[in-house]
């Protein structure tokens, strides 16, 4: 498991790759180790700069603290977010990244909000339709960010068969298929990798945990 340190370098290094309408920042919030994810999206000019300096919030979208815990599992959703979004080689875990697309593809839906309210919330110097502006942000992105783990585009790398075979032994009916998968001769991985098994949704705790928040800066 990376550090909090290094969670956070990786994630500045990943920044630097991003359109420079995007930000992304992966940080250490409080005495536990959570991961947080802080998408800013500008239009042009920098509304959400000026949305941000007017109202001293900002739209955090992720998993914050308090939807973390995974039921006492040693991993909580923080974590396991950042292990998806950049991998884990020693771990034999690939890059199934949600985040920085999900938000890329909802950047042209998100500067539309920014143009269509922000520049008369700044003019008349309105903090209420700014932090509004800033909700329909936060819900936007959460959305974007949802879709891409339920229906990722391009899609994720498939599940090895060792996991397929632990998922499908969770239940009664993972288990008859399972036999039945084997009865047929059916190659693990080619199945997984034609959709029949999605890799990111099992519990569903992780999609479930993201959310946005409208924070006071400080």
């Amino acid at each position: 498991m990376a550090s909090s340190d290094e969670a956070l370098y990786a994630a500045r290094r990943a920044a630097e790759r991003l359109d420079k309408m995007l930000r992304l920042e992966w940080a250490k919030a409080g005495s536990q180790s959570e991961t947080r994810v802080v998408h800013t999206v500008s239009g042009t000019p920098d509304l959400m700069g000026a949305i941000m300096a007017l109202t001293k919030s900002e739209v955090l979208v992720g998993i914050p603290k308090e939807k973390a815990a995974r039921g006492g599992e040693p991993v909580n959703n923080a974590q396991l977010a950042y292990i998806h979004e950049f991998g884990s080689p020693a771990n034999n875990i690939p890059a199934r990244p949600f985040i920085h697309p999900g938000i890329r593809k909802a950047k042209q839906q998100i500067i539309g909000l920014m143009r269509s309210g922000a520049e008369s919330a700044i003019r008349n110097q309105d903090r209420q339709a700014a932090t509004t502006i800033l909700e329909k942000v936060g819900m936007v992105a959460r959305n974007a960010v949802v879709r891409e783990i339920t229906n990722p585009s391009p899609p994720f790398a498939p599940l090895q068969p060792s996991t397929i075979r632990a998922r499908l032994r969770k239940t009664a009916g993972g288990r008859r298929k399972l036999r039945d998968l084997k009865k047929r001769g059916t190659d693990l991985y080619a199945w997984g990798a034609a959709g029949n098994i999605k890799p990111l949704i099992d519990t569903a705790q992780l999609r479930a945990a993201i959310t946005y928040v409208v924070r006071k800066t400080s």
